[in-house]
């Protein structure tokens, strides 16, 4: 059974609200409030996203700059703070991004009900 576009984009809306903080990790963040393997910032913390609503299940956010350390990131995570344990929602990096050295981290998000 598929739920109809407008209770979709109902159910996307209020995803939204309940944070627009986006990090990255360089494993699965897990499923609790504390994300795993999260990014140790080299500049700042999470960054907000601002969130535009469309009319078809989706919510798209503006992109965001994340300072982070040389490494392999491989997945996003959605949190309602610029810090803490408050984890909401997170995603796999298609594809992964690899810094050799301390750079920026560019995600551009979006929210999905299907």
């Amino acid at each position: 059974m598929g739920l109809i576009t407008a209770r979709k984009q109902t159910l996307v809306d209020t995803w939204k609200g309940y944070g627009n903080f986006f990090g990255v990790c360089t494993g699965a963040p897990g499923d609790t409030t504390t994300p795993a393997n999260e990014a140790a910032y080299t500049s700042g913390n999470r960054v907000a996203s601002t969130f535009s609503s469309n009319a078809d299940g989706t919510v798209d956010g503006t992109a965001v700059v994340l300072n982070t350390p040389a490494g392999t990131y491989t997945h996003g995570t959605q949190c309602s703070a610029a810090t803490g344990a408050n984890q909401i929602a997170w995603g796999t990096l298609t594809p992964s991004v690899v810094l050799n050295a301390a750079g920026q981290v560019v995600i551009t998000p979006k929210l999905i009900v299907t």
